[in-house]
């Protein structure tokens, strides 16, 4: 522990020695006396005194105006005032307004003096202690405030970049997509090779299609949703028909156990994006063999919907993040046009895509996930109606589901 400065003002020469000598006991101390107010002034405003000590009567002042001007001048120094008992009343009034800490009775006693004095010196480690704690709080603060703006900024680009691609590539798409129809139309029956080269243009234009479809919802480009009653297991059931030579080209086991009856008020289209995309993900990040189970049910004005996998599972961290545009948990290099290739990470959009189209339709998406290896479950909450679950008590996974 650091020596303490202690500035003590008293026109008593008996009691400035019987206070040096108090405090003289110890090591922890240096002590600088001074008979007139103005010298100690003067020194004051050249030197940091972390304790100061003056009796209630000086030599042009009082002391309490005294250690008015030592708050002024040292607001973080604590001060002790030398006073008689009969003056307590007015200087426990004065007390309150924080012009001293710390009263020192007449007659002086060099025990008193020594416990006194060394509590004033732990009250100011405590301040300054708590200073430096607020400081740091403040860099804190000033660099958390900093990280959001960059946030905010750098999403406001994603989304522009993603505006501008959007308008910059749906206009040479479209050129490329009728050019391909009106040649499929006019050059007849094709060779096998040409037939190939067509159909992976044309497979081509539906990837970019689907891409700049994604985009366009997570953006908000395209404001309408037409609604209207799905079933729910007619379509992903249709889903999983389309996607029949991926499940088998996999050795996927897909359970399937979705009620016939079970509807709901949505957009058909937007609803087909997001089954296609959780079922892909599902089988993307399930080892060949493995198996994917989706199961649905209604509860009171709620429908929930799970697809669960046995796969590479997600780690708590991450939960969050790849919902967020263009994240991906693996590494580039697995970067696959690939909807279906295990592990083959894609534009990073569809889980993005999931979240707008489940929000548009008022309800919920999370994942749940034990951990890596551990298998996946993407839980769905959506109205029965059209009403707001985000607020709703009930956000876990319904396990009910299980049975």
């Amino acid at each position: 522990m650091s020596q303490k400065r202690v500035l003590l003002v008293s026109g008593n020469s008996s009691q400035r020695k019987l206070v040096k000598n108090a405090l003289n006991h110890g090591s922890g101390y240096i002590v600088q006396s001074f008979s007139v107010t103005e010298k100690a002034i003067s020194l004051l405003n050249k030197r940091n005194f972390q304790i100061v000590i003056c009796d209630d009567h000086l030599d042009s002042m009082e002391g309490i105006d005294f250690l008015k001007k030592v708050k002024e001048i040292r607001p973080g120094s604590v001060r002790l005032l030398i006073t008689r008992p009969d003056r307590y009343p007015v200087h426990n009034t004065i007390k309150e307004k924080n012009v001293f800490h710390y009263c020192l009775s007449k007659p002086l006693v060099p025990q008193i003096i020594a416990a006194t004095v060394q509590h004033a010196g732990e009250y100011w480690e405590l301040r300054a202690q708590n200073a430096l704690f607020k400081e740091q709080l403040r860099r804190i603060d000033r660099k958390e405030k900093h990280l959001e703006a960059e946030t905010i900024h750098f999403e406001q680009e994603k989304k522009r970049f993603m505006l501008i691609a959007n308008h910059e590539f749906r206009t040479p798409l479209t050129l490329i997509s009728t050019a391909l129809q009106l040649l499929e139309s006019q050059m007849g029956s094709l060779p096998p090779m040409q037939q190939r080269l067509m159909a992976t243009a044309q497979e081509g234009v539906r990837r970019l299609t689907e891409i700049l479809g994604k985009i366009n919802c997570i953006t908000g480009a395209d404001h309408s949703i037409k609604k209207e009653t799905v079933n729910i297991h007619d379509l992903i059931s249709s889903i999983i028909a389309r996607q029949e030579h991926h499940i088998r080209e996999r050795h996927i086991r897909i359970h399937f156990r979705v009620s016939k009856k079970l509807t709901i008020w949505g957009c058909r289209e937007q609803l087909n994006l997001l089954f296609i995309n959780l079922l892909s993900n599902a089988i993307k990040f399930t080892p060949d063999h493995g198996q994917v189970e989706i199961c649905a049910k209604s509860n009171g004005s709620f429908c929930y919907i799970a697809f669960r996998d046995n796969g590479v599972g997600i780690p708590s961290k991450y939960r969050e993040q790849i919902f967020k545009p263009f994240y991906q948990l693996g590494h580039l290099k697995n970067h696959s046009t690939s909807s279906y290739k295990f592990k083959g990470n894609g534009t990073g959009l569809g889980l993005t895509l999931c979240r707008k189209v489940v929000e548009k339709h008022n309800g919920r998406i999370w994942v749940e996930s034990a951990g890596t290896d551990k298998g996946s479950t993407f839980c769905i909450k959506l109205p029965l109606v059209n009403v707001s679950v985000r607020n709703s008590a009930q956000d876990e996974y319904p396990y009910y589901l299980d049975n």
